[in-house]
Protein backbone atom coordinates (compact mmCIF):
# COMPACT_ATOMS: atom_id res chain seq x y z
CA UNK A 1 0.00 0.00 0.00
CA UNK A 2 1.20 3.45 -0.49
CA UNK A 3 0.84 6.81 1.18
CA UNK A 4 -1.16 8.22 -1.29
CA UNK A 5 -3.97 4.99 -0.73
CA UNK A 6 -3.44 6.14 3.02
CA UNK A 7 -4.31 9.38 2.74
CA UNK A 8 -7.17 8.56 0.61
CA UNK A 9 -8.56 6.61 3.67
CA UNK A 10 -7.93 9.59 5.47
CA UNK A 11 -9.82 12.28 3.98
CA UNK A 12 -12.40 9.47 3.18
CA UNK A 13 -12.92 9.08 6.88
CA UNK A 14 -12.98 12.44 7.78
CA UNK A 15 -15.43 13.55 5.26
CA UNK A 16 -17.64 10.45 6.17
CA UNK A 17 -17.06 11.42 9.69
CA UNK A 18 -18.61 14.75 8.96
CA UNK A 19 -21.30 13.84 6.75
CA UNK A 20 -22.70 11.37 9.81
CA UNK A 21 -22.47 13.98 12.40
CA UNK A 22 -24.79 16.20 10.00
CA UNK A 23 -27.17 13.28 9.82
CA UNK A 24 -27.37 12.79 13.34
CA UNK A 25 -27.78 16.77 14.19
CA UNK A 26 -30.60 16.51 11.99
CA UNK A 27 -32.13 14.13 13.35
CA UNK A 28 -32.11 15.80 16.96
CA UNK A 29 -30.50 12.41 18.77
CA UNK A 30 -26.77 13.80 18.62
CA UNK A 31 -26.82 14.91 22.67
CA UNK A 32 -28.83 11.79 23.68
CA UNK A 33 -26.47 10.58 26.08
CA UNK A 34 -25.34 6.68 25.97
CA UNK A 35 -22.83 6.18 29.31
CA UNK A 36 -19.57 6.33 29.54
CA UNK A 37 -16.67 5.50 27.35
CA UNK A 38 -13.93 3.40 27.79
CA UNK A 39 -11.69 6.39 28.99
CA UNK A 40 -14.77 7.29 31.13
CA UNK A 41 -16.14 10.28 29.45
CA UNK A 42 -20.24 10.59 28.64
CA UNK A 43 -20.29 9.00 25.11
CA UNK A 44 -23.31 10.67 23.26
CA UNK A 45 -25.12 9.28 20.24
CA UNK A 46 -22.97 11.28 18.06
CA UNK A 47 -19.98 10.41 19.31
CA UNK A 48 -21.14 6.48 18.73
CA UNK A 49 -22.54 7.04 15.21
CA UNK A 50 -19.73 8.77 14.06
CA UNK A 51 -17.14 5.93 15.10
CA UNK A 52 -19.27 3.33 13.87
CA UNK A 53 -19.07 4.67 10.58
CA UNK A 54 -15.21 5.80 10.61
CA UNK A 55 -14.19 1.86 11.35
CA UNK A 56 -16.71 0.54 9.38
CA UNK A 57 -14.79 2.48 6.44
CA UNK A 58 -11.62 1.16 7.70
CA UNK A 59 -12.71 -2.70 7.97
CA UNK A 60 -13.76 -2.39 4.15
CA UNK A 61 -10.99 -0.45 3.19
CA UNK A 62 -7.68 -0.94 5.33
CA UNK A 63 -5.59 -3.89 5.96
CA UNK A 64 -5.51 -5.23 9.36
CA UNK A 65 -5.02 -2.95 12.29
CA UNK A 66 -5.65 -2.42 15.68
CA UNK A 67 -7.38 0.83 17.43
CA UNK A 68 -7.28 3.18 20.10
CA UNK A 69 -10.30 5.31 20.04
CA UNK A 70 -12.04 7.23 22.92
CA UNK A 71 -15.66 5.71 23.02
CA UNK A 72 -14.62 1.70 22.58
CA UNK A 73 -11.37 1.91 23.62
CA UNK A 74 -8.40 -0.25 22.30
CA UNK A 75 -9.10 -3.20 20.27
CA UNK A 76 -5.67 -5.47 19.69
CA UNK A 77 -5.23 -7.81 16.27
CA UNK A 78 -2.06 -9.48 16.98
CA UNK A 79 -1.58 -9.57 13.58
CA UNK A 80 -1.75 -6.24 12.22
CA UNK A 81 1.31 -4.05 11.54
CA UNK A 82 -1.17 -1.07 11.58
CA UNK A 83 -2.97 0.96 14.69
CA UNK A 84 -5.63 3.70 13.75
CA UNK A 85 -5.90 6.29 16.36
CA UNK A 86 -9.41 7.63 16.36
CA UNK A 87 -11.51 10.57 17.90
CA UNK A 88 -14.74 10.16 16.77
CA UNK A 89 -16.25 13.56 18.05
CA UNK A 90 -13.53 15.98 19.57
CA UNK A 91 -15.68 18.74 21.25
CA UNK A 92 -18.94 16.70 22.27
CA UNK A 93 -20.54 19.09 24.23
CA UNK A 94 -20.32 21.60 21.31
CA UNK A 95 -22.03 18.94 19.00
CA UNK A 96 -24.59 18.45 21.73
CA UNK A 97 -25.60 22.06 21.81
CA UNK A 98 -25.27 22.62 18.25
CA UNK A 99 -22.64 24.75 18.81
CA UNK A 100 -20.44 24.66 15.64
CA UNK A 101 -16.73 24.15 17.26
CA UNK A 102 -16.14 20.36 16.86
CA UNK A 103 -14.17 18.00 14.91
CA UNK A 104 -12.91 14.43 14.28
CA UNK A 105 -9.40 13.60 14.15
CA UNK A 106 -7.28 10.42 13.49
CA UNK A 107 -3.90 9.06 12.41
CA UNK A 108 -2.69 5.45 11.39
CA UNK A 109 0.79 4.55 13.03
CA UNK A 110 2.78 1.07 11.81
CA UNK A 111 4.11 0.82 15.44
CA UNK A 112 3.03 2.19 19.29
CA UNK A 113 4.31 5.32 19.75
CA UNK A 114 4.17 8.98 18.15
CA UNK A 115 7.00 8.66 15.98
CA UNK A 116 5.76 5.69 14.35
CA UNK A 117 2.13 7.72 12.49
CA UNK A 118 2.79 8.02 9.01
CA UNK A 119 -0.61 10.21 7.87
CA UNK A 120 -3.00 12.15 9.84
CA UNK A 121 -5.53 14.22 9.49
CA UNK A 122 -8.63 16.82 11.13
CA UNK A 123 -11.63 18.01 9.84
CA UNK A 124 -13.96 21.24 11.01
CA UNK A 125 -17.34 19.72 11.08
CA UNK A 126 -18.61 23.50 10.72
CA UNK A 127 -17.06 24.41 7.56
CA UNK A 128 -15.86 21.03 6.00
CA UNK A 129 -12.41 22.10 6.39
CA UNK A 130 -9.64 19.46 6.63
CA UNK A 131 -5.90 19.65 7.74
CA UNK A 132 -4.21 16.35 6.85
CA UNK A 133 -1.22 14.98 5.33
CA UNK A 134 1.69 12.73 5.53
CA UNK A 135 5.67 13.30 6.82
CA UNK A 136 6.75 16.33 5.71
CA UNK A 137 3.67 16.94 3.65
CA UNK A 138 0.96 18.79 5.31
CA UNK A 139 -2.05 20.41 3.72
CA UNK A 140 -5.30 22.45 4.63
CA UNK A 141 -7.38 21.34 1.94
CA UNK A 142 -5.47 21.59 -1.03
CA UNK A 143 -3.38 23.73 -0.31
CA UNK A 144 0.13 23.27 1.42
CA UNK A 145 -0.42 24.01 4.87
CA UNK A 146 2.05 27.16 6.32
CA UNK A 147 2.55 27.83 9.74
CA UNK A 148 2.64 31.22 11.23
CA UNK A 149 5.64 33.38 11.74
CA UNK A 150 4.18 35.27 14.15
CA UNK A 151 6.45 35.92 16.94
CA UNK A 152 5.27 38.85 18.75
CA UNK A 153 2.87 37.09 21.90
CA UNK A 154 0.52 40.39 22.20
CA UNK A 155 -0.30 40.44 18.87
CA UNK A 156 -0.66 36.51 18.58
CA UNK A 157 -4.07 34.59 18.03
CA UNK A 158 -3.79 31.90 20.86
CA UNK A 159 -5.80 29.26 21.16
CA UNK A 160 -6.17 27.67 24.89
CA UNK A 161 -7.38 24.72 26.40
CA UNK A 162 -10.58 24.55 27.83
CA UNK A 163 -10.09 22.46 30.79
CA UNK A 164 -9.25 25.36 33.46
CA UNK A 165 -10.74 23.35 36.30
CA UNK A 166 -7.15 20.67 35.53
CA UNK A 167 -5.22 23.34 36.25
CA UNK A 168 -3.44 23.17 39.63
CA UNK A 169 -3.96 26.41 41.77
CA UNK A 170 -0.43 27.40 42.32
CA UNK A 171 0.03 26.95 38.39
CA UNK A 172 -3.23 28.63 37.57
CA UNK A 173 -1.86 32.62 37.67
CA UNK A 174 0.74 31.24 35.39
CA UNK A 175 -1.65 30.70 32.83
CA UNK A 176 -3.94 34.07 33.41
CA UNK A 177 -0.76 36.13 32.99
CA UNK A 178 -0.72 34.16 29.35
CA UNK A 179 -4.41 34.85 28.57
CA UNK A 180 -3.98 38.57 29.26
CA UNK A 181 -0.45 38.92 27.59
CA UNK A 182 -2.49 38.47 24.48
CA UNK A 183 -5.04 40.52 22.69
CA UNK A 184 -6.56 37.94 20.85
CA UNK A 185 -7.14 34.65 23.23
CA UNK A 186 -9.01 31.91 21.63
CA UNK A 187 -11.46 29.08 23.31
CA UNK A 188 -12.71 26.79 20.88
CA UNK A 189 -13.04 23.61 23.16
CA UNK A 190 -11.88 21.13 20.61
CA UNK A 191 -8.01 20.72 21.39
CA UNK A 192 -7.53 18.76 18.09
CA UNK A 193 -8.99 21.33 15.69
CA UNK A 194 -7.24 24.31 17.61
CA UNK A 195 -3.71 22.13 17.19
CA UNK A 196 -3.97 21.42 13.52
CA UNK A 197 -5.08 25.10 12.99
CA UNK A 198 -1.57 25.64 14.02
CA UNK A 199 -0.03 23.79 11.25
CA UNK A 200 -2.01 25.25 8.99
CA UNK A 201 -1.59 29.02 10.49
CA UNK A 202 -5.10 29.98 11.13
CA UNK A 203 -3.75 29.96 14.94
CA UNK A 204 -0.67 31.10 15.85
CA UNK A 205 -0.39 28.58 18.74
CA UNK A 206 -2.53 26.47 21.12
CA UNK A 207 -1.80 26.35 24.95
CA UNK A 208 -2.66 22.91 26.58
CA UNK A 209 0.00 23.30 29.64
CA UNK A 210 -1.83 21.31 32.31
CA UNK A 211 -4.82 20.05 30.67
CA UNK A 212 -3.42 16.55 30.50
CA UNK A 213 -5.05 15.63 27.12
CA UNK A 214 -5.21 11.93 25.79
CA UNK A 215 -3.44 10.75 22.71
CA UNK A 216 -6.25 10.61 20.49
CA UNK A 217 -7.31 14.10 21.59
CA UNK A 218 -4.01 15.93 19.98
CA UNK A 219 -1.43 13.28 18.94
CA UNK A 220 -2.80 13.59 15.04
CA UNK A 221 -2.75 17.14 15.15
CA UNK A 222 0.62 17.39 17.14
CA UNK A 223 1.89 15.02 13.96
CA UNK A 224 0.73 17.82 11.59
CA UNK A 225 1.83 20.56 13.05
CA UNK A 226 5.29 18.96 13.05
CA UNK A 227 4.50 17.92 9.54
CA UNK A 228 3.88 21.11 8.41
CA UNK A 229 7.14 22.84 9.86
CA UNK A 230 5.44 24.24 13.46
CA UNK A 231 7.29 23.64 16.68
CA UNK A 232 6.10 21.75 19.80
CA UNK A 233 6.79 21.35 23.06
CA UNK A 234 5.89 17.96 25.30
CA UNK A 235 5.77 19.44 28.81
CA UNK A 236 6.23 16.18 30.31
CA UNK A 237 8.60 13.95 28.48
CA UNK A 238 9.58 13.75 24.68
CA UNK A 239 6.83 13.79 21.76
CA UNK A 240 8.34 10.92 19.60
CA UNK A 241 7.79 8.43 22.72
CA UNK A 242 4.37 9.22 23.61
CA UNK A 243 2.59 5.91 23.47
CA UNK A 244 -1.03 6.06 21.02
CA UNK A 245 -2.53 3.87 23.63
CA UNK A 246 -3.92 6.53 25.92
CA UNK A 247 -1.15 5.76 28.75
CA UNK A 248 -0.10 8.94 29.37
CA UNK A 249 -1.55 12.31 29.44
CA UNK A 250 0.33 15.21 27.37
CA UNK A 251 -0.04 18.90 28.00
CA UNK A 252 2.24 20.93 25.52
CA UNK A 253 2.10 23.78 23.59
CA UNK A 254 1.98 24.52 19.88
CA UNK A 255 3.22 27.15 18.12
CA UNK A 256 4.09 28.44 14.25
CA UNK A 257 7.50 29.85 15.12
CA UNK A 258 10.44 29.32 17.55
CA UNK A 259 10.04 32.64 18.71
CA UNK A 260 6.29 32.60 19.74
CA UNK A 261 6.91 29.35 21.72
CA UNK A 262 9.93 30.73 23.59
CA UNK A 263 7.84 33.62 24.38
CA UNK A 264 4.82 31.28 25.81
CA UNK A 265 7.74 29.32 27.71
CA UNK A 266 8.61 32.15 29.61
CA UNK A 267 5.62 32.82 31.09
CA UNK A 268 4.53 29.14 31.93
CA UNK A 269 6.13 27.41 34.78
Amino acid sequence: MTIQFYLEFVRDALQLARKVAREVEEGGEGGKPLGKGSYGDETFYVDRAVEDAVLQLAAKRLPRFSTVSEERGIAIDPAARLTMLLDPVDGSTNAKKGLPAFSTSLALAEGPLFRDIFVAGVIDHATGRMVWGSRGRVYEDWYVAVPSEASDLKEAVIGFDSKAYKVPEEKLGALVRLFASTKYPRVLSTAALETAYVASGRLDAFVAPYAKLRSFDCLPALFLVKGAGGRVKVLSGELDELPLDGSKEVDYVAAGSEGLLRAILEILP
